[in-house]
């Protein structure tokens, strides 16, 4: 079910962007369906913040979504967690 729901989500996306996001109080994670310069199957993420947005790679794995940042954190989220984002 977890993966089927991380496919509906990028399957809906029409065109190269942001596919899934979890909004918080003041910050953003975005997961893109392009792959940026990302390898392999990995796919682009960034995470927003008044401060700082910081880019990093995602991939889907048996625990959730996993995300190594370019600064060099790493971090699992629930797929459940993540919600297609707003139309413009």
């Amino acid at each position: 079910m977890r993966i089927a729901l991380l496919a509906l989500l990028i399957s809906g996306a029409a065109q190269a962007g942001v596919v899934a996001e979890v909004l918080g109080d003041q910050s953003t994670l975005q997961l893109h369906d392009d792959a940026g310069p990302c390898v392999g199957a990995a796919r682009w993420a960034v995470y927003l913040d008044a401060k700082q947005r910081i880019p990093g790679c995602w991939v889907l794995s048996p625990h959730g979504v996993q995300i190594a940042f370019l600064d060099g954190d790493v971090l699992i989220v629930p797929i459940e967690a993540f919600r297609k984002p707003k139309e413009l």
